[in-house]
């Protein structure tokens, strides 16, 4: 073992033991931006804990098998699938209030923005986002009956939607009801089998899907597809995008 990586993992080591301090108050300063960490050497830590060394012509099978997971087109751009809507057409407003709501620097503005969203819902009661934002942000301030409340309601009432899915597949991991995820998602592993009759996707449900699916793998022991389908998002460049519940989960172990 090199120097470097030698510094990597003490790093990340040293990083991890802060972390099991870390009480609900840092999580929430974590969620919102305010506290940070050595994302770099964490994440390898992350990898040595939750992934063992697999055989690689293993890894490169399961690469085979998973290969189409972003075969997709991805774009940053508002799309009304992402909304839940079939036009975004007369709803300018709401996208430019959630925009404004992407990054949130303190429970307080997420607490004003979640009377935001609740006025918004009663104008557009139709665009199952807003239920979406609702729930995450009620996560946040630790309304839990509230959160849990808006994801059935999106699952009952809008089952085809990507949030609604993610959502529910979330909840039911949290309640240890992970054994009922495959019937959610009707044994098709991929958002676009999920969703055949979309062409592009938002890249917030793209990687709010594979998230959700990356922890259902590690939580169902399916290692080997959880180190794949790892790889393939931080190959993507989006690690940090999956740092936050992975550290969760890590420090929970």
């Amino acid at each position: 073992m090199d120097d470097d990586m030698r510094e990597l993992i003490e790093q990340g080591l040293k990083n991890i033991k802060e972390l099991s301090k870390w009480k609900e108050k840092d999580w929430k300063k974590f969620a919102i931006g305010k506290k940070d960490i050595d994302i770099h050497s964490v994440n390898y830590i992350t990898k040595i804990n939750f992934f063992k060394i697999l055989d690689e012509d293993e890894i490169g099978d399961m690469y085979d098998e998973m290969a189409d997971c972003f075969e997709i087109e991805i774009t940053e751009e508002w799309l009304p699938e992402m909304l839940g809507v079939e036009n975004i057409s007369g709803l300018e407003s709401v996208v430019n209030h959630l925009e404004k709501m992407g990054e949130l620097s303190s429970i307080k503005k997420i607490e004003t923005a979640i009377q935001k969203l609740s006025s918004l819902v009663e104008q557009f009661p139709n665009v199952p986002l807003l239920y979406a934002k609702l729930s995450s942000f009620n996560i946040i301030v630790e309304k839990y009956d509230d959160s849990d409340e808006q994801i059935h309601y999106l699952y009952k009432n809008y089952p085809a939607y990507s949030f609604s899915k993610i959502y529910y597949i979330q909840y039911l991991i949290s309640k240890d009801r992970i054994n009922e995820v495959p019937d959610i998602l009707e044994n098709k592993w991929t958002i676009q089998e999920c969703m055949p009759e979309r062409d592009v996707f938002h890249f917030t449900e793209v990687f709010a899907f594979y998230q959700v699916l990356l922890i259902y793998y590690i939580e169902s022991g399916e290692i080997l597809k959880a180190q794949v389908l790892y790889d393939m998002i931080v190959d993507y460049g989006f690690k940090d995008f999956i740092s936050n519940v992975l550290l969760m989960e890590l420090v929970k172990k």
